[in-house]
């Protein structure tokens, strides 16, 4: 049977048929029900019309290579199995919004994803910001998850130099008053709190840490044009996607894990 890195080319038309179509071919060549050659005409009976020259061409040159009708069976199987479990785009990523009220449009209100992802927490939450604005609200949800789950491991990425700390000289002051900035208006008085890094290029105006994103339990990452403030989740023009996919969440954590390793984002607290 010719190996699936060898035929890749043979494979396209293939992978436009449904698991249904695939599981009856294949179960045609074992009942005996389709033989060789595999003409459109005799393949017309068991595919929609409009495919069958590109499938008789793709399995007539696997044929040609030397697969019998039992291995053919097998290997159009093997790619029922492989459609079955892949997701469709539409299962896995949702349009998230922020909009006047009133609009009609198919979507999920960034307030509401953005608690759903807090509340939903287990095992960790990592959140880049750019802005956050009396962040209280946004954040007691997670706040109270994180004293209800003490292994809750929840890290912020923000940009110290976008909040005006009033504070000149020393870097070390700057991130100190950062800090207490965020103790004091951000984050739900007496809970647990996260652990916060900076990018260090913002302490000299080099540099801005712009992404704003959250990212849970390495299985769904929410991307969006939303800040972490009130407007921004409730009555600004945003839009956003969230994706549920380890793949994508895992590229989005080995980028901000090198961010630490690299010496680029620090933390703060």
């Amino acid at each position: 049977m010719p190996s699936f890195s060898q035929n890749n080319h043979l494979l396209k038309p293939l992978l436009e048929l449904s698991e249904s179509d695939l599981r009856g071919l294949a179960g045609a060549l074992r009942s005996g029900r389709l033989v060789p050659p595999f003409l459109p005409t005799a393949l017309q009976r068991f595919l929609p019309r409009d495919l069958v020259d590109s499938i008789a061409d793709s399995i007539g040159q696997v044929a040609a290579a030397g697969c019998s009708p039992e291995a053919l069976a097998m290997w159009l199987d093997l790619l029922a199995e492989s459609v079955r479990k892949r997701a469709s785009v539409e299962d896995t990523v949702h349009l998230v919004t922020t909009g006047p009220e009133g609009v009609d449009a198919d979507h999920r209100d960034t307030a509401v994803v953005v608690q759903d992802l807090f509340r939903r927490a287990r095992e960790s939450v990592l959140i880049s910001g750019y802005a956050l604005y009396q962040g209280r609200p946004i954040f007691q949800e997670l706040a109270e998850r994180m004293d209800l789950n003490p292994s809750l491991s929840v890290r912020m990425f923000l940009d110290i130099g976008h909040e005006k700390t009033g504070v000149a000289g020393r870097p070390a002051d700057k991130i100190a008053r950062f800090v207490q900035t965020f103790k004091d208006r951000h984050w739900p008085a007496g809970l647990r709190l996260p652990e916060i890094y900076y990018d260090t290029r913002s302490l000299e105006d080099e540099g801005v840490l712009h992404s704003k994103c959250i990212l849970v339990d390495g299985e769904e990452l929410f991307v969006s044009s939303a800040n972490f403030t009130d407007a921004a989740q409730h009555r600004n023009i945003e839009m956003g996607l969230l994706v549920t996919s380890r793949s994508i969440a895992a590229q989005a954590l080995r980028f901000f894990d090198s961010l630490i390793r690299s010496g680029h984002c620090r933390r703060a607290m």
